[in-house]
This record gives structure tokens, C-alpha cells and sequence, in this order.
């Protein structure tokens, strides 16, 4: 991460290769804003957020102690951002709990584990008062999401589960703490009811939508009374979508008029649920594809419509319950350092969709964890027995939150933008606190599991009118490979602990921003005032910049009557010139060929398609400053060099944003004056002296 002083910017570098430059060196130019443009979105500081398989709730939170793992944990990311992540209780044991009185906190029955699914849900879950009551132990100010039983279509269910739930955050422990009820989510991924039994093969969308609202007018008019406000609802909670008004999909429910009932009026929340691939039938996943830009960018950007037509609607869109791959997640993909390069994209790419948060699936023992809270006596890979217990520990995933809550920040209004990045693995995204940039996040994505990893250099460059920073703090996420399950570290400090909290020491590194560029770029030595360009309408003193302004496209010079053009820059002294740095364009308005001169003053057009030029360049298109290597022994000792553009690729006229040089400056020596003294000259006796050619008058005696 850059972090922008006097006013600075941290750069988080995620990792495996990836380098950053500041001064002049090939590598990946990378645009960054000083401003935030009107579009980018204000990101939730509980971006990412947590879903908790409902039937080991207590053994997350703790038996009627606090679990303080799992609360040290939360609390790390509350101490970043000012908020604690958000919770959901529910999932798959979500249409399995129902309540009983005589049940103190939780009693469920799991089906036999196997090889594929090493710690499967519960296919019966009973839950008394004091479950509920457990949030209380939470972070303080932490809001939650508790789902009842629809599956099941046991409306006395539903209500029992809701009185307990309302009498619970009634209670003053909930108001003393902060601690709020969010919403409550009515069923889990109904539109996959008809595969698992919980209806009949004809249940369709128009059925959901009338069950659905007789159980809400239910939980809604007994959660009311009870904690005297209305209590938001979260909506579908779908496991697909169709994407249109049939079917099922938000579109579908939308139009059988969910939203028009009173209870379905107190919907505040659409979810929808969401996996990059699935383990169900224990297919092993693929790191890289897990992990590849284009991809996390296709599965999210097919929920388009969708959220689409939430806004439409004025409610707010979340992932109510995703992850890696379904089923728990993928061994040796879901468990690595690799998962948390993709979380982290996934995460912040979703934020610049209008997905409002991201509720991370979770249960325990899963591949896919961020956060294993509880003492394993069996492997999340297959379900062989450990030789020794594994105790609470935080998987590699947990630095992808980590690394988000900081990029985030605590000032309630961070706004950010991805970065345009012309590289197939690396995604950037700049952050602003209120208009000023603040932070840039830099991930790479290429899934290095071994042997050499080769380098991406960034090239950043601020653009904007605004004040610049003077120094960026940039930090690391150290991974050993990408399939590693242990060993990472975020700059320079480790979550891999007993108690959840951080440890070690902060590393960090200060880098100054180098606004002259390059130590040998000639800009100072530019007569600029003596630039002169033929054929141009600006000056051509326009195109000669500052090293921090060679990107700026406000400033230009344009050819006039033609494509043609000659720009003639004076030095002030004696330059060795190595390279010509050079911004045209844009597209066909870029010159198709650069010619330089050296030391020729007068040079006029004719002269410039006569004469040899001391090196000639195509010039490449695109709107980064291009490079071209001059050959020093053609340059040697130029007090002056003239460059001749003599067509474009295509368009009327030639543009010109940025010219500029790299090599050796000297000091100009005075030239010898030619002088010859006699008492009276006779030019009879006297060749022409060189250089006095004309008439001239003999002095007076």
C-alpha cells in the first residue's frame, strides 16, 4: 500500500514480484488522481464482512464466555476502520434451527464427514433464549443479521426463532454495548429449494413471494412490538439468479410485488449469494484461475442487472454469503496466501459494482475460512485425524481483511476507483478521504508457486492541479508462494498468533517523490524561452516540462497548415544527449516519424527533407511518454537540437504534449575571437580570414 508527506501516500504492494518505481525506469505506467473523480463510490468501512454457518454459532462466539480469538480477530479490524465487521448468522442450518426453551444454547446432529466435506453442516439444529443472547459478546457497536427457519414451512418456527432474537437485542446488555439487530433474513437460498426438498418441483417465484410475505407479516409484527421500532428485513438471499423477470431472480421477485406488502416494505437489504467455483463434487480448484484479473472481473460484473434493479428500488445491494468455492472451499486453493490476493481484488473490485458489502462465508472447519475459531482435531482437507490438536488460528484469507480495513480507513467517508492498469495481473485502486488522495493499493495476481518470480515495475504518475505529496510510506504483504499456508506477513507483522492479535515490529519504506525525475533529465538546462516551433499554433515552450508534468495533456502545441512541424531547442550550455523523451497524440494524431539535428539553427522544412539527420525514430502510439535510446556518439556536444515531425499517421495535423532529454550537461566555453594587429594593414597581403565574410570598412587614421 502507498500511503501519500508534508502530506503523503502509502502504496500497499501485494506482492510476489511486484516493485514500485518512482523515478524514470520501463515498467507499467499506472495514472493515479490527486482528486476523486465524481464516480467513485464511498466504500463501507465494513466492506468485509462475515456469515456464519448458524448450527456452531456458539462455538464462534463462545459458550456463555467470550471466544477471545474470534473477538480479537473482529477487533483488530474495528481498530482500523472505527466499525466492526458486520455478522450473519444463518447459511444452509439456517432452514434446520428451530427453537426450544429447554435447550440453553444449542443442540444440533451432523451427518457422517467425509473426505469432501470434512465438517458438514447440521441437518437439525435446536436453539434456546441465551443463543441469541451470545452477540452481546461481540465487538462493541457490531450489527448483526439473524436468519429463521422458511425452508421448513413451520410459521410457529419462525416466530418462536423471532421473539427470542427481539427479546434478546431488547435486553440493556445489547443497548448498553451498541450492539444492533441489522436485520432478519427469512430463509436461505429458496430458489434452490425444489433441488434440496424443501418444496415441490413446481415451486416458482410467484409461490415464493406469497409464502415469503405471510411468514414476514409474521416476524415483522412480532419484532416491532417487541423492540418498538420496525426492524429491517434482508431480502432473497439467493443462491443464482436468472437475471430477469422470470424465474427466480431479484427482478422476478420485484415484479411479483415483494416490496408492496407492509412487511415487505421494511426490506432495507437485497441479498444475493455468490462462489467463483465449487468443490461439491471434489474437483480441486486451480490457484491461478481462482486468482486470475479477467475473471474475478466476469463473475462479478454478471450481477449487473441485478444490482441494477436493486438500486432502482432504493434498497441497498450486499453478497450476503460468498467465497472461493462452494462447498466449503477448495483444498490447496481456498487455505493459501493465493486466496487472499483474490479476496482482496474481489473484495474492492465489488465495491466499484455498487455491491454495498461482502459477507465472507464461514463455518467451522472450512477450507475457505478466514478465521478458524475453534480447537480442530481433523484436517479442513480431508478429514483425516490431526496427530496433535490444531488450536484457533487465523488462515492466510484474514489479510485480505487486514489489508482492506486499512486501505479503508476510519473517516466514515473514503471514496475509491480502480486504477487503470495495462497489465493482464495486476489491479490497483486509489482511496481519497474526501477529495484528497490518500492511499493506493497495488495487487499482484500472478500465482507464483515456485522458482523464480520475475518483477512488475510501476511507474506512478499523480496527475491533477493539486498540491503533490512529498514522500510515499510504502508497505508489503510478504508471501512466501502463493500456495503457502503459513508464513505471510503484512508489513513486516504477523496475525499467525496464539491470541489473534498482531506481533512483530512495523516495516515500512519512505520513498521521496522524485519530481525532477531522473538525475540526468536536462529539463533545467532547456532554454525554454528560446524554443521555437515552425509551423505551430501554441509555443513551443509549451511541450518543454517539469519531469512531474510530462503526462499532463492540458498543455500542447498543434501543427497549423499542415502535418508538418519543427520544434528547435536551445540549450544553455553543452549537452551529451543519451535519450528523447517524447508524449504525442492521442491515436492518429501522433507523428509517424520523429528526425533530430544537431546545432543547426536555421533549419527550415525544405532543409529537413534534404539533409541527413543525426538519428530518425517511428514513433510508437499511445499515451504513455515514449522512450528513444539516442546514440551518445551522435550527440556529443549539442548546444542545440532540432526535431523535424514530417507527417502524422493519419490526421490533418501533428500533436506535440511533451518533449524532453536525458544526458550529460556542461558548461559552455567561450569561442576564440579571431583577432590580427598591425600598425596598417594592406589586404593585398591577406588571405579571407574565415568567418569575416562580406564587405567591411578599414578603421580611420
Amino acid at each position: 500500500m502507498i500511503t501519500l508527506s508534508s502530506w503523503h501516500m502509502k502504496v500497499l504492494l501485494l506482492v510476489l514480484g511486484l516493485k514500485w518505481t518512482s523515478c524514470f525506469a520501463k515498467g507499467v505506467l499506472v495514472t493515479i488522481p490527486l482528486t476523486a473523480p465524481r464516480s467513485a463510490p464511498t466504500l463501507s468501512r465494513s466492506l468485509v464482512s462475515f456469515s456464519l454457518e448458524q448450527d456452531r454459532w456458539v462455538d464462534w462466539i463462545g459458550h456463555g464466555t467470550r471466544n477471545p480469538f474470534f473477538f480479537n480477530t473482529l477487533n483488530n479490524l474495528k481498530e482500523l476502520t472505527g466499525e466492526a465487521p458486520r455478522i450473519r448468522v444463518g447459511a444452509n442450518s439456517e432452514d434446520h434451527t428451530n427453537f426450544d426453551a429447554t435447550v440453553q444454547f444449542s443442540e444440533s446432529e451432523f451427518p457422517v464427514f467425509t473426505t469432501t466435506v470434512p465438517y458438514p453442516e447440521a441437518t437439525k439444529n435446536a436453539i434456546g433464549n441465551n443463543y441469541y443472547h451470545l452477540a452481546s459478546l461481540l465487538p462493541p457497536g457490531t450489527e448483526v443479521i439473524f436468519g429463521v427457519n422458511f425452508g421448513q414451512y413451520n410459521l410457529t418456527a419462525a416466530f418462536l426463532e423471532t421473539t427470542a432474537i427481539a427479546n434478546a437485542f431488547a435486553s440493556s446488555t445489547f443497548k448498553a454495548s451498541g450492539i444492533k439487530l441489522e436485520a432478519i433474513e427469512i430463509g436461505n437460498e429458496a430458489d434452490l429449494y425444489t433441488n434440496n426438498g424443501a418444496r415441490n418441483s413446481s415451486f416458482n417465484v410467484q409461490q415464493y413471494v406469497s409464502q415469503w410475505t405471510m411468514f414476514a407479516e409474521n416476524v415483522t409484527a412480532t419484532a416491532n412490538h417487541i423492540l418498538g421500532t420496525k426492524v429491517p428485513l434482508q431480502g432473497a438471499a439467493f443462491a443464482g439468479s436468472s437475471h430477469t423477470s422470470t424465474g427466480f431472480s431479484l427482478q422476478g421477485i420485484f415484479k411479483n410485488d415483494i416490496l408492496s406488502s407492509s412487511a415487505g416494505s421494511q426490506i432495507k437489504l437485497i441479498s444475493q449469494h455468490h462462489y467463483s467455483g465449487s468443490f461439491c463434487t471434489g474437483t480441486i480448484g486451480i490457484l491461478q484461475n481462482l486468482m486470475t484479473k479477467s475473471s474475478i472481473r466476469s463473475n462479478l460484473a454478471a450481477f449487473a442487472p441485478d444490482i441494477t434493479a436493486v438500486k432502482q428500488q432504493g434498497l441497498t445491494y450486499v453478497f450476503g454469503e460468498t467465497n472461493s468455492y462452494a462447498c466449503h472451499g477448495s483444498p490447496g486453493v481456498s487455505n493459501t496466501a493465493g486466496a487472499a490476493l483474490w479476496g482482496l481484488d474481489y473484495a474492492l473490485y465489488a465495491s466499484q459494482l455498487d455491491i454495498t458489502r461482502l459477507y465472507f462465508h464461514h463455518g467451522i472447519g472450512y477450507k475457505y475460512n478466514f478465521i478458524q475459531p475453534a480447537t480442530l482435531t481433523r484436517s479442513i482437507l480431508d478429514g483425516s485425524n490431526l496427530p496433535q490438536p490444531l488450536a484457533p488460528h487465523i488462515q492466510p484469507l484474514y489479510y485480505a481483511a487486514i489489508i482492506a480495513a486499512e486501505a479503508i480507513g476510519s473517516s466514515g467517508s473514503t471514496r475509491a476507483i480502480e486504477l487503470s492498469v495495462n497489465n493482464t495481473q495486476i489491479s490497483g485502486y486509489a482511496f481519497f478521504e474526501g477529495n484528497t488522495l490518500m492511499r493506493a493499493v497495488f495487487i499482484n495476481l500472478n500465482a507464483y508457486t515456485s522458482g523464480t518470480r520475475r518483477s512488475v515495475h510501476l511507474t506512478l504518475n499523480l496527475a491533477g492541479s493539486r498540491k503533490r505529496p512529498t514522500f510515499n510510506i510504502i508497505k508489503r504483504l510478504s508471501i512466501p508462494t502463493a500456495n503457502a499456508t503459513m508464513g505471510v506477513t503484512w508489513g513486516g507483522q504477523t496475525y499467525e498468533t496464539q491470541d489473534g492479535k498482531v506481533a512483530g515490529s512495523p516495516s515500512t519504506q519512505m520513498v521521496p517523490i522524485n519530481t525532477n525525475g531522473p538525475s540526468d533529465n536536462v529539463f533545467v538546462h532547456i532554454d525554454r524561452d528560446n524554443v521555437i516551433a515552425l509551423n505551430s499554433i501554441g509555443e513551443g515552450k509549451e511541450v518543454i516540462k517539469p519531469w512531474n508534468e510530462r503526462l499532463d495533456e492540458q498543455e500542447f502545441i498543434e501543427s497549423d497548415a499542415d502535418d508538418q512541424l519543427i520544434i528547435r531547442i536551445p540549450f544553455t550550455g553543452s549537452v551529451k544527449l543519451r535519450c528523447l523523451l517524447l508524449k504525442s497524440g492521442p491515436g492518429d494524431q501522433t507523428p509517424a516519424q520523429v528526425a533530430l539535428f544537431t546545432n543547426a539553427d536555421d533549419l527550415d522544412f525544405s532543409d529537413a527533407v534534404e539533409k541527413v539527420p543525426a538519428q530518425k525514430f517511428d514513433v510508437a502510439t499511445g499515451r504513455e511518454v515514449g522512450e528513444y535510446a539516442l546514440k551518445p556518439a551522435k550527440f556529443p556536444n549539442v548546444s542545440s537540437v532540432t526535431l523535424f515531425f514530417p507527417a502524422s499517421q493519419g490526421a490533418e495535423t501533428t500533436r506535440i504534449y511533451y518533449i524532453g532529454f536525458l544526458g550529460q550537461w556542461s558548461e559552455r566555453k567561450q569561442e576564440p575571437v579571431i583577432t590580427v594587429y598591425e600598425s596598417r594593414a594592406n589586404l593585398a597581403d591577406h588571405e579571407k580570414i574565415q568567418g569575416t565574410e562580406g564587405n567591411f570598412s578599414m578603421p580611420s587614421q
